[in-house]
């Protein structure tokens, strides 16, 4: 109970009579027995109460500090720095340790190596419920980087190919894993750029708020923020395996993705053209399997439908094709689509 408590608040601004009639409901006690134990978790847990019946968790900011690029290449290393300003601030169990030491130093580098900037600032919070870090660069921009590098049509298209993993701008010394795992291995995850918010299980009040601050500020660099929280901290070895086949000499290979298809979308525009499927298949050759997820889409098209499910998989038998969260209407088109490549197949 404790913990679904501190991740509801944590999550965004919750009313109090929300809170207690949803963990209520969901073990079976009175709303009455959950204000009283709200009441308890006051002062150890540092939840407040806010006007019009809203709760928070009270957020400590424990380090924060600007970093010139120049003194950072020069005179210390993401590693130096989590050494010698982080690690001390970070408590409970060595998971937790083990996930915020990948997710920070990963970034951290790609800010170091990848900015174009000459400033980066780091912030690290902590509440209750676990720990955010932000880590805020000056330079060109990651969506405008890699539309530069891949020659992309847009930031939104480099903002989905990014989200694929393996695309990096510097081939010859990084594999393209760092923002895709560090996004798996943190309970929420976000990159905040030119007006764009690339984001990784986002809690829609928490979405809410960075996509408010996405389109204030129009930072010119890149912010990256991510959470992982103090009671469950995901296993980084775990996150690894689910994503890594051993291929056929034996060699372990980072060659599972997952694909969402709301993120193709211009202005919740129908999915419904082969050009548009080209682009959602764009590098999943790449991978040996690969799954859709069609969450937040409404409806997709005969030809859309049949370039993915016929067309890239006939031209691609090796690649491991399957989707998820499929409306029924959705459902129907794919369905129709793979009937089609069997008969197709059979003929």
């Amino acid at each position: 109970m404790l913990i679904e408590i501190l991740k509801m608040i944590d999550s965004g601004n919750r009313k109090k009579s929300e809170v207690a009639k949803n963990i209520a409901e969901k073990h079976g006690v009175t709303v009455q027995n959950v204000y009283q134990h709200l009441k308890k978790l006051e002062k150890p847990m540092q939840i407040f109460e806010c006007s019009k019946g809203y709760l928070h968790l009270l957020q400590k900011r424990l380090f924060a500090q600007n970093f010139k690029l120049k003194d950072i290449t020069k005179e210390a290393s993401e590693y130096d720095i989590w050494i010698k300003h982080i690690l001390s601030l970070i408590k409970n169990d060595i998971e937790l340790k083990d996930s915020m030491f990948h997710v920070f130093t990963e970034m951290l580098n790609n800010a170091i190596e990848h900015s174009e900037g000459d400033t980066i600032r780091i912030a690290l919070f902590e509440s209750a419920y676990g720990y955010l870090v932000s880590i805020t660069d000056n330079g060109v921009g990651i969506f405008k980087k890699i539309c530069r590098y891949k020659n992309l049509k847009d930031e939104q298209h480099a903002m989905f190919e990014l989200s694929k993993g393996r695309l990096t701008t510097m081939p010859e010394a990084h594999s393209g894993e760092g923002i895709f795992f560090s996004s798996k291995i943190s309970d929420e995850f976000s990159i905040i750029s030119h007006g764009l918010i690339f984001h990784h299980e986002l809690d829609v009040n928490s979405l809410s708020e960075l996509e408010g601050m996405a389109r204030r500020s129009m930072y010119e660099g890149t912010k990256v923020v991510f959470k992982i929280n103090k009671f469950t901290p995901k296993s980084v070895t775990a996150i690894f395996k689910q994503y890594t086949v051993i291929d056929e000499e034996g060699e372990y290979m980072f060659s599972k993705t997952i694909i969402k298809a709301k993120l193709i979308q211009y202005e919740n525009e129908a999915l419904v053209s082969r050009s548009q499927a080209k682009r959602l298949l764009t590098r999943v050759n790449e991978f040996k399997e690969a799954v859709i997820d069609f969450a937040g889409i409404r409806l997709i098209g005969q030809g859309f439908a049949d370039e993915v499910f016929r067309v890239f998989t006939t031209r691609y038998p090796d690649v491991k094709l399957t989707y998820v969260n499929a409306e029924p209407d959705v459902d129907f088109m794919i369905k129709r689509a793979v009937g089609t490549a069997k008969i197709n197949k059979k003929s």
